[in-house]
Parts: C-alpha cells; sequence; structure tokens
C-alpha cells in the first residue's frame, strides 16, 4: 500500500470493531426496511442519489484531516469484507475501478468510516441510498461543505435530564455486592405498601426476562419496614459471572403495579432514575465527574471495570475518592493497567502503534467507556449512585439511589 495509507485490520480487529456496531448500534442489515443502525444523537441522515463520488471523495478526505491528529488512524469498514486502519493524510489507495478500496458513497454495501474512539462515524447505506453522519464536528464540517443537498432524517439533540427511567446495574459492580442496601435505598424513596415477589425461572424456559413464566416462591405485600427487613435478613440470592444470561431468581419489588427494583443472580435493575447527557466538550471521564461531585458527599467509593479491554483476571478496581481530586486517584490506582498484555499489544497490531505510556491521557483512550463492559460507578457517602458506560446506560450519565435533591425536581414522595 502507499504510503501506509490503508492497513488490513487483522480478524481479531475487525470482529471486535463489529461487535461493538452491533451492539451500539443495533445494526440490523435490511434491504427495504430503513434506518439499519441506531446512531447516537444528534445525526443527520443524507440522500446520496445522483451525487458525483469524486466531489464526495474531495470532501470526506478533506474532513477526515480536520477532525483527526497528525498520525492518527480511523476505520474504514466494508460489511462482510476486510476493514483497514487509514491515515487521511496519506494518498487513498484505489481498486481497478478509481474509486477508493472502501468506496466513500454505498455501492452495493455497508460502507463506514468511524472515529477510532466511535465518537463521530459516517455510515453508508447501500439500499437507501444514504450516508448518516452523528458526531457534531462531522455534522458541521459536512454541513458547511453543502456537499449533500438533501436531508432524509435527523435526530436532534435530546433533553438534558430523562426522569423516571431504568437502569440495570452488574452485581460484581457494586462495592461488597451489597443489593440489599441499594434496595433499601430505592424504596426509601417512596411509601409504603410494597408488593413482593420472590421468583424462580422454570427450567424449561429460556425467557430471562418474561417474568409472567416465572414461579412464584413467595408473595406478599409489605406495608412496614419491619417486613422488608425481616425478608431481607432471610434471603439469599447467589451472585453468577456480569457475562453469564443464567439468573434463576428475581425479587421484585413494586407499586401500584410498577416496577420499583429487581434483584437477579446478576443485576440489580432500578426504576426512577435519572439520565443526563453527555457535555459536548471533555472527555467522557470528565464529563462523567464533572456531573457526579458537585452533588457527592464523601468519602466516594469508585469502581472502574474495564472488562471490555482486559481479560476477566483483574478486570475490576474499587477505590475512595476523599475529595474531587479524581485524576490523582486514578493515576495512583488504574495506571498500572497500561502494562497489562491486552493493552501493549494494541488495538491496532503492535507494529503499528506506538507503546503506551502510563499517564491519565492514555489510560482514558485505550479504556474507551465505549466499548460494552467497560463501565464506572460511583456511590457516596449518602447512598447516590452514578454510573456511566456506552451499553447500559446508553451513553448517558445515570444517576439514581438518594438522588433526592433540587435539580432533577423529583423531590416529592411517591
Amino acid at each position: 500500500m502507499n504510503n501506509w495509507s490503508w492497513i488490513p485490520m487483522t480478524g481479531a480487529e475487525d470482529e471486535q470493531v463489529w461487535n461493538v456496531i452491533c451492539r451500539q448500534f443495533h445494526f440490523s442489515p435490511s434491504t427495504t426496511e430503513f434506518p439499519s443502525f441506531q446512531v447516537p444523537h444528534p445525526f443527520v441522515t443524507y440522500s446520496t442519489r445522483d451525487l458525483k463520488w469524486k466531489e464526495i471523495e474531495t470532501v470526506l478526505s478533506h474532513i477526515l484531516i480536520t477532525l483527526t491528529d497528525e498520525g492518527e488512524r480511523i476505520m474504514a469498514l466494508d460489511w462482510n469484507h476486510q476493514g483497514y486502519w487509514i491515515d487521511p493524510r496519506q494518498p487513498f489507495e484505489r481498486d481497478e475501478e478509481g474509486t477508493w478500496i472502501i468506496p466513500a458513497l454505498p455501492d452495493g454495501d455497508y460502507n463506514f468510516f468511524v472515529a477510532r474512539d466511535f465518537q463521530w462515524g459516517y455510515l453508508g447505506h447501500p439500499w437507501e441510498q444514504s450516508v448518516t453522519l452523528f458526531g457534531e464536528n462531522l455534522m458541521t464540517a459536512f454541513e458547511e461543505s453543502r456537499v449533500f443537498p438533501d436531508v432524509i432524517r435527523r435526530g436532534e439533540r435530546q433533553m438534558t435530564f430523562q426522569p423516571n427511567e431504568s437502569v440495570s446495574v452488574y452485581r460484581q459492580l457494586l462495592p461488597r455486592d451489597d443489593w440489599k442496601e441499594l434496595v433499601r435505598i430505592q424504596l426509601n424513596q417512596y411509601s409504603y405498601p410494597f408488593e413482593i415477589k420472590l421468583l424462580e425461572r422454570p427450567r424449561n424456559t429460556k425467557q430471562q426476562h418474561d417474568y409472567e413464566e416465572w414461579g412464584v416462591a413467595s408473595h406478599f405485600i409489605a406495608t412496614e419496614t419491619v417486613q422488608l427487613e425481616r425478608l431481607l435478613e432471610g434471603l439469599t440470592i447467589p451472585p453468577i459471572d456480569m457475562l453469564s444470561e443464567e439468573s434463576n431468581t428475581v425479587l421484585r419489588i413494586r407499586k401500584q403495579g410498577q416496577d420499583i427494583v429487581l434483584v437477579s443472580n446478576q443485576e440489580v435493575t432500578m426504576h426512577g432514575v435519572i439520565y443526563e447527557e453527555l457535555k459536548d466538550s471533555g472527555t467522557e471521564y470528565e464529563n462523567f465527574f464533572d456531573a457526579i461531585l458537585p452533588h457527592a458527599t464523601f468519602p466516594m467509593e469508585v469502581v472502574f471495570c474495564g472488562r471490555g479491554t482486559l481479560d476477566d483476571e483483574d478486570s475490576i478496581h474499587a477505590m475512595t475518592l476523599n475529595d474531587t481530586n479524581w485524576q490523582a486517584v486514578f493515576e495512583d490506582r488504574l495506571l498500572h493497567l497500561l502494562n497489562r498484555k491486552e493493552i501493549t499489544s494494541g488495538f491496532l497490531p503492535t507494529n503499528y502503534s506506538k507503546p503506551s505510556q502510563r499517564t491519565l491521557e492514555n489510560f482514558m483512550t485505550e479504556f474507551m467507556l465505549i466499548i460494552p463492559y467497560n463501565f464506572i460507578l460511583t456511590r457516596d457517602a449518602t447512598g447516590r449512585f452514578g454510573m456511566f458506560d456506552h451499553f447500559c446506560t446508553n451513553e448517558k450519565i445515570a444517576h439514581f439511589g438518594n438522588i433526592d435533591d433540587e435539580e432533577t425536581n423529583s423531590g416529592q414522595r411517591r
């Protein structure tokens, strides 16, 4: 290849990238149903009908340069075909027909150009004859270029707070697996009575979340705290690994027909969660702590999970913040992870990537929260929780537990 412009991905890299796309974008190829993916807001989809590929190539290559640093590579993906790492500052290698190896306009298959950290993407749809853009810098650059005249659809930035939703937290991420305390915190935001059921999954069903098919081991109405405490004191729900799919027991607590909290062998699901959007600037880590720390009461427990990047061994790390200087704690407790074999080998092949340096900036780059099973979970001294990843919390910051404060406008008892 000319000047290392197009570097073929290894099979493992290609599989990992598409796994992320399938999970995060709910990628579902179809020749008749559009769109085939769900991208982060905001986004815009343009028609590519009757456009000239040479003009699109010129604009796209220029924009890719403006969005990347010197030496930075992006992902060029062709569904069911070889994927590449490309350097937009080098000449784009062309095929025998004169177009890029992965065309700038879809020519019969899905062609994607995506940032390594998935913060922006250019997704070509062959059958809709469209290109979908997400990431505000990329969208702004194309809007200014005026190369795409016709808009098919838009997804505007969503509201800052989205109350009364739910979040599921893997029990492995809870300090000391203190799910009982989390149940107490959740119920403390409501008034009695509660409907409490202990469910068991029948051996002949694989329906994990269709609880109407599950057997009822016990069922009663709790009208006072002593009844709840008696239940929790004598109840054991053995934990299982966060990647397992075989929960057999569920504690389900409802009020007026609405779920409040569910506890399974694998996770705790809480309702009444406040979701906060990321800011437009700063890293994901900075956005998360900027949202969490102003409301925190110290000391705060922090759990970092790097299961999406590291092997299972030593992938979950718990630490304590006594003040707002999370950077110092991360540098002290987590930078050694950059020496792990999964990191030093790199997401890029070793002969293309630089050795990882032990800096917080490199840590945040290597342990991208866009990757499924990379998490941050916090719990402050009052029982207020925060969580962020791009899988369970859908690219938002989740506030739950003791979140009865003025900025959520949810102070009334229910």
